[in-house]
């Protein structure tokens, strides 16, 4: 993430967030899966990466599911599902 920054490659610092907060998903640190997820989330509207945004906004849902957070889940899915249809 720091190289990444350094060079400006904020579409490449998406991927990693996502990434990473997958990672913790998977290791049952959801806390931090949700705030690298999110991070993904705010990082790729704030540049306007779009394209992604559908599959890192799913991923925030399934992790925020598996914390139990059932309304927060359903609204990221929701969003993901406008976003993707919009994008084609």
């Amino acid at each position: 993430l720091a190289i990444q920054s350094d060079l400006g490659d904020r579409n490449e610092q998406c991927g990693s967030l996502n990434r990473l907060g997958l990672i913790h998903r998977d290791m049952g640190n959801l806390g931090t899966a949700e705030q690298y997820q999110k991070e993904a989330v705010d990082l790729s509207l704030r540049i306007g990466a779009l394209t992604l945004l559908p599959i890192r906004l799913a991923n925030l849902s399934t992790t925020l599911l598996f914390q139990g957070k059932l309304e927060e889940a359903i609204q990221q899915a929701a969003e993901s599902l406008r976003i993707a249809n919009e994008l084609g």
